[in-house]
């Protein structure tokens, strides 16, 4: 209806004698431009020994058009606060072309610059306009506690991009990754994905890379992420002796760092300084350090064996006494067997 109405304006407008063919010609172009930029829609109608009588732009599949100009109405916008932002780049039936300024998501579809050009007839120009938004990236650990069940250790995420990004990951350790789609209404999609390891103790401060691929930008974007891996207490007693007693240092491995430290099997009176104590001379027993965390709890015993200075004097005393006994038993054998010796020889003497 729209058309045949134009076709009979332009009979009207190029006089009653006037034969007008009616051509369909359509041409299609892509454009892409960012989000906040302002681009050109190209549409050139008019030619040698032709007049461009009426332009109507229209979007996807509306029927209405929300931009048109008239040879004799001029410029017609259907949606007033679009007035400023979207306008014709020369207000003049020698060219169609639309500025779009200041780019929305909204703005994103298929163009069509519907012309009617005196003789031809009308003309189409169909453009498919991509609005190209980078996206905002981050990527953080997962904290996991340690076990033998596959679970998600670090997420990736690269927010409100158009066209969607891509997402890989780099990793020394055996796992896997799952990505999802999230699209909002405003057109733009977040993509979201998890990288999964059966964690261990050993996984905890390692470093994995999600790597993003902005689409729009054609750029990649590496994100390095330390692991946390929760895991109890591992604890070890470090005994150093000297100063007339022994120092022993609790040391725990764990994540989250442990808590609470507590000592079993230590005298009475001996102050803990927390992760260490000093126990002097004058005791014999095992003495237990026992940690925790949120996770768990863990624990180390070392034995601990002094001597009293007189059962050591007396010790001392009885080894020097049984050195000068074996002396001097050896000093009586040695003598027997000279004695011996020297009989031997003489009746050996004594015979021959």
């Amino acid at each position: 209806m729209w058309l045949d109405s134009n076709i009979r304006m332009m009979q009207q407008y190029s006089g009653d004698d006037c034969r007008v063919t009616a051509r369909n010609q359509v041409t299609e172009v892509t454009l892409t431009a960012f989000a906040g930029a302002e681009v050109l829609l190209p549409c050139q109608g008019t030619g040698n020994n032709s007049t461009l009588v009426h332009i109507a732009w229209k979007k996807d599949a509306e029927k209405t058009s929300f931009i048109a100009y008239h040879h004799k109405r001029g410029v017609n916008n259907s949606n007033p606060h679009d007035s400023s932002r979207i306008v014709f780049r020369n207000n003049s039936l020698l060219d169609a072309s639309i500025l779009l300024k200041s780019l929305q998501m909204q703005d994103e579809g298929m163009y069509t610059c519907e012309l009617i050009v005196f003789p031809q007839g009308s003309h189409e120009e169909t453009m498919n306009l991509t609005v190209l938004v980078n996206p905002i990236n981050s990527a953080t650990p997962i904290p996991a506690t340690a076990g033998l069940s596959e679970v998600p250790v670090a997420r990736c995420v690269s927010a409100n991009g158009n066209p969607p990004a891509g997402i890989s990951w780099i990793s020394n350790l055996h796992g896997n990754y799952t990505t999802t789609q999230n699209k909002s209404d405003n057109g733009t999609t977040t993509v979201t994905s998890l990288y999964k390891v059966a964690p261990t103790r050993s996984t905890d401060g390692q470093e994995v890379t999600c790597v993003v691929y902005q689409t729009a930008s054609q750029s990649t974007i590496p994100l390095t992420i330390k692991l946390s891996i929760l895991y109890p207490p591992e604890v070890t007693i470090i005994r150093d002796d000297g100063n007339g007693g022994v120092s022993l240092k609790c040391v725990a491995e764990a994540n989250p760092p442990a808590g609470t430290y507590s000592w079993r099997g230590l005298p009475e009176g001996v102050e803990t300084n927390k992760t260490s104590v000093f126990v002097k001379t004058g005791m014999n027993g095992n003495v237990s350090c026992l940690t925790s965390n949120s996770i768990g709890t863990g624990n180390d015993t070392i034995e601990i064996i002094f001597q009293d200075p007189l059962e050591g004097h007396a010790i001392g005393q009885t080894i020097i006494l049984s050195v000068a006994v074996g002396v001097l038993l050896l000093v009586v054998l040695a003598t027997i067997l000279i004695v011996l010796l020297i009989r031997r020889k003489r009746k050996a003497a004594g015979f021959t």
